[in-house]
């Protein structure tokens, strides 16, 4: 299957699915940005489930960007080690070294710039 056919399969896939059209709406539950459903996530609600949510969103885009502070307040309290898969890291970043750590324990791969 070529390239072409392999991101119309993933586009359709995105578009059709309820499961992951559900998914978004509970990552904006976590991340208090949806309020249509008066529902608050709990901690250990949040922890168990990122893993996935975040999966869903890197389905529909496969770039997010953030700070290494960051990706501590994206992907919740987790700490379940590659739920993120690349992470391009600067380092002419003039941030902590502790939250650098965290967000690569996150990640399965790290990519490093300057």
């Amino acid at each position: 299957m070529n390239e072409e056919k392999k991101q119309r399969v993933i586009r359709e896939f995105a578009a059709s699915s309820r499961y992951l059209k559900l998914n978004i709406i509970n990552l904006m539950i976590a991340w208090g940005m949806y309020d249509k459903c008066n529902v608050k996530m709990s901690d250990e609600d949040k922890a168990a489930a990122m893993p996935c949510l975040i999966q869903s969103l890197f389905l529909l885009t496969p770039v997010v960007s953030t700070t290494y502070s960051g990706i501590r307040r994206m992907a919740g309290d987790t700490d379940v080690p590659g739920m993120i898969g690349t992470l391009l890291a600067d380092v002419n970043d003039q941030t902590s070294a502790h939250s650098a750590v965290g967000a690569m324990l996150r990640c399965r791969g790290i990519v490093f710039t300057s």
